[in-house]
């Protein structure tokens, strides 16, 4: 089976775990009836992994940006924090910073014998940090349709939608293990007069980030929860491939005599490995500009309510009030 889809079920299986967990445990253990505690705000932890989406690596057949392209053993670490302020019972606003990496390989290919082979005979890699910094808000769908938001259900299910934005670098080792930078190298042109098109990609870029998440309280006050969140991107050059292969004459026109020497050894990468490999190949296909870089994550997160206000008084008081006599 396809590590992709193994990766989509073992998430989906943890998410709908916390669900059942929140039907079928006990009303006590989820906080639930009298004893909820009511917060204005949350301050939470978390970590998983980060799954890259791009023109590196990927699966069998044209390279896509589903989950089919990703290659587990390109997963890496991410550590968030995060903060919440409650606007309604249904309405969260959400701030959260992320900090992890991303990367891909073309060695990391199980070629089948279709289009993969060309994708696996670039032999192209790279890595990146990635820091995040994204607002949004969670929407409780369940605490919309309640009429006294007293279930700790209502608020344990939910998803996501934010803005913000990433930072990045990325990198490619070269022959003798140091990691170089490749955005200052203008491997496809970027910012030459020759071509237009291609401008010099910034290493700030904006994100639209969307997901769904559950929670499974612990206490009145503490919760754990899964959250999945994909990151929708306006650049293709995260690893710092996009289009065509350009002249290799032409850093030495625009660089400098040592880092030209650089950019045509991690413009062109094929010699590496074979032999054979041809020696014209400026507008050959480098990478596909038709779609944008992404990526996703899985992670589970540890939160505490804040400026909490407890609901048991204000609930006591009301269902022992003195009769009103009319």
């Amino acid at each position: 089976m396809n590590n992709s889809y193994t990766i989509l079920k073992k998430s989906l299986f943890t998410f709908y775990f916390f669900l059942a967990a929140n039907f079928l445990l006990p009303h006590h253990l989820l906080a639930q009836g009298i004893t909820i505690t009511q917060g204005n705000g949350e301050a939470s932890v978390g970590c998983g992994q980060f799954f890259f989406l791009g023109d590196l690596g990927g699966g069998k057949g044209i390279g896509t940006k589903f989950l089919k392209d990703v290659n587990l053993p390109a997963t890496s670490f991410n550590f968030n924090i995060g903060f919440k302020y409650y606007l309604t019972d249904a309405i969260a606003a959400r701030f959260t910073f992320t900090q992890g990496s991303l990367k891909g390989a073309d060695s990391l290919i199980t070629t089948k014998g279709g289009d993969e082979d060309d994708r696996k005979a670039r032999n192209l890699s790279f890595k990146s940090p990635v820091t995040e910094f994204v607002l949004g808000a969670d929407i409780y769908p369940f605490a919309l349709f309640e009429r006294q938001n007293n279930s700790a259900f209502s608020q344990s299910v939910y998803v996501t939608a934010g803005a913000g934005i990433m930072m990045f670098n990325p990198k490619a080792r070269d022959l003798n293990g140091s990691w170089v930078a490749l955005q200052p190298l203008n491997l496809e042109g970027q910012g030459m007069s020759e071509y237009p098109d291609r401008k010099k990609y910034g290493l700030v870029q904006p994100l639209v980030e969307l997901g769904m998440g559950a929670k499974f309280r612990l206490s009145e006050r503490s919760y754990c929860g899964i959250e999945i969140l994909h990151r929708f991107l306006y650049t293709d050059y995260i690893d710092d491939v996009s289009t065509t292969y350009i002249d290799p004459a032409l850093f030495d026109k625009y660089l400098s005599r040592q880092d030209a020497a650089v950019a045509k050894r991690f413009a062109f990468r094929q010699n590496e490995i074979n032999a054979n490999a041809p020696t014209q190949y400026a507008g050959d296909q480098r990478g596909n500009p038709k779609n944008a870089d992404a990526y996703f994550s899985c992670n589970i997160t540890f939160g505490y309510t804040l400026f909490s206000k407890s609901s048991f008084s204000k609930q006591v008081l009301s269902q022992t009030k003195c009769p009103v006599i009319f």
